[in-house]
């Protein structure tokens, strides 16, 4: 009796052709098989008594001795069905090796592979955006060998942002571009050189995917300062982005619209003022300032600092300064005609108080020259007693030697009424100006003589009659006289609606 022998494990090769006519189902399966069991310790015992009776059968079948080191009883025959289900236990505890599976060999760690790029490209009109989840752009992807060089690699970037932007010219510097990995470096980094690009390649390969994320954005562009035109009137246009720039930002077009405006209005202070801004009814009297200015240009220099001087003959030569409100009294006087200013001779204003006296003087005939001293001979002699002669008798006298001829009394039936120096009478003189001397020297706003009549509630004939006589404003009447208004065909009741209309607008 053989001693009883334990197996740890076993290599069993089925050649047998005993073995195969016995049970032609079991060695079709098991021919040219390599089986490797492995297996718990429980599992492996199980198994070898199983397949004690086959080995038994096999060594003593081919003559092999018997080992007296282990001790083998002698088992009973197995059935098939001991047969089948040893089988089907040892397939569910074995690794079936083949040449084909042993010939398969996994890529070694430099081989190139394919990475995928999923990329974003953003306008510029999203850069003030911070968060670049939250910008809206275009989206594109395709895969590229790991071992291709930084300049192709930027050079496929390129051609997918010119498909979605389409930009007139496209450099990688006009762009910014970063990447992301997932779960291995979630914020972006950015790609300026080659080393950037081998970082990236880098992390791809460790990621299971072989993936990235590649970001672009688009860089605000700035336009070069065009040279810009002056006109001969100052009038540019003010400096404005492309609006056909859909991606420019809109933070910029804010701040160069605020820009803009702040321009227009410096601008329109500092406009020198053109023909068209002109009025109508301005043109005259602007006409006749022009015509004063260069008459009147002082060439007294460098000992006078003004630019426009009159010579006045009441003080010896003296250079009387002409200032703009000179200018604007003596151009609306010279509009009413000769008798009242020319360009030589002055109007008979307070601005020209010591001109108008000399002119005063200088015109005078012999008969106001007589009027003159005669009215102050009376003054003269009503004021003194004369103890022999009575009063009466003596002004009869004076009066019978200063009777003035027929043929000079009309030149003095319409004396000039705006020049009291001439006449020596300044109450009379004052009696007879539309306008006070108060009321000259606070003129109220300039109205047109329309817009006047209505707003004080002249009547309509009174209108009719200033409009047909040439009186365009409120300014004008400063130089007109009640001779002048009663010559026009006014009325005493329409000359008094002027005077209440005058007061109303002066506000006195």
């Amino acid at each position: 009796m053989p001693p009883k022998c334990k197996y740890k494990s076993a290599e069993i090769i089925d050649n047998s052709s005993d073995v195969a006519r016995s049970d032609q189902e079991d060695a079709s399966d098991t021919s040219s098989a390599l089986t490797v069991i492995v297996d718990t310790r429980d599992s492996i015992n199980q198994e070898l008594d199983n397949f004690k009776p086959l080995a038994l059968e096999l060594n003593h079948k081919h003559g092999i001795g018997k080992d007296t080191s282990n001790d083998i009883e002698d088992p009973k025959p197995m059935t098939k069905k001991a047969r089948k289900g040893a089988k089907k236990g040892s397939e569910t505890n074995t690794v079936m090796v083949t040449s084909s599976s042993a010939s398969d060999s996994a890529p070694g760690p430099d081989a190139p592979i394919n990475i995928q790029y999923n990329i974003s490209i953003f306008p510029s009109s999203e850069s003030w955006k911070e968060d670049v989840k939250k910008r809206k752009g275009f989206g594109a992807s395709y895969k590229l060998k790991s071992d291709i060089p930084f300049g192709t690699w930027t050079a496929q970037l390129l051609v997918r942002i010119s498909d979605k932007l389409n930009p007139t010219q496209i450099d990688f510097s006009d762009y910014d571009v970063s990447f992301a990995i997932p779960r291995i470096i979630p914020s972006p980094f950015i790609i300026k050189a080659e080393d950037d690009y081998n970082l990236l390649l880098e992390h791809a390969k460790k990621g299971k995917e072989s993936s990235a994320n590649i970001y672009v954005q688009e860089k605000v562009r700035v336009p070069s300062p065009k040279p810009q035109k002056r006109d001969k009137h100052n009038d540019n246009s003010n400096d404005e982005t492309d609006p056909n720039d859909d991606r420019s930002s809109k933070k910029d077009k804010a701040k160069n619209r605020s820009q803009g405006k702040e321009k227009a209005k410096t601008k329109a202070k500092t406009r020198i003022q053109r023909d068209s801004d002109i009025e109508d009814e301005d043109r005259p009297i602007n006409k006749n300032i022009q015509a004063l200015r260069d008459h009147w240009t002082c060439n007294k220099k460098p000992r006078c600092s003004s630019e426009f001087c009159f010579v006045n003959p009441a003080a010896n030569g003296e250079y009387l300064r002409l200032t703009f409100q000179h200018f604007n009294c003596w151009a609306a006087a010279m509009l009413k005609g000769p008798d009242t200013a020319m360009l030589d001779v002055p109007p008979n204003h307070d601005l020209f108080q010591d001109i108008s006296e000399v002119f005063a003087e200088k015109n005078k005939t012999p008969t106001e020259t007589l009027s003159t001293s005669t009215a102050s001979l009376i003054a003269t002699g009503m004021a003194t007693n004369y103890p022999n002669f009575l009063p009466e008798l003596l002004v009869q006298m004076i009066q019978a030697s200063c009777t003035i001829p027929p043929a000079q009394s009309s030149n003095l039936e319409a004396p000039r009424p705006a020049s009291p120096s001439a006449t020596g009478s300044t109450t009379m003189a004052t009696q007879r100006a539309l306008f006070s001397p108060d009321q000259l020297k606070s003129l109220g706003e300039r109205m047109a003589i329309e817009d006047f009549c209505d707003v004080y509630k002249l009547s309509k004939p009174l209108k009719d009659k200033l409009v047909e006589q040439g009186y365009n404003s409120t300014h004008a009447l400063q130089y007109a006289t009640i001779d002048d208004l009663i010559a026009s065909s006014l009325y005493r009741g329409e000359i008094a609606q002027l005077h209440n209309g005058i007061t109303l607008w002066l506000g006195k």
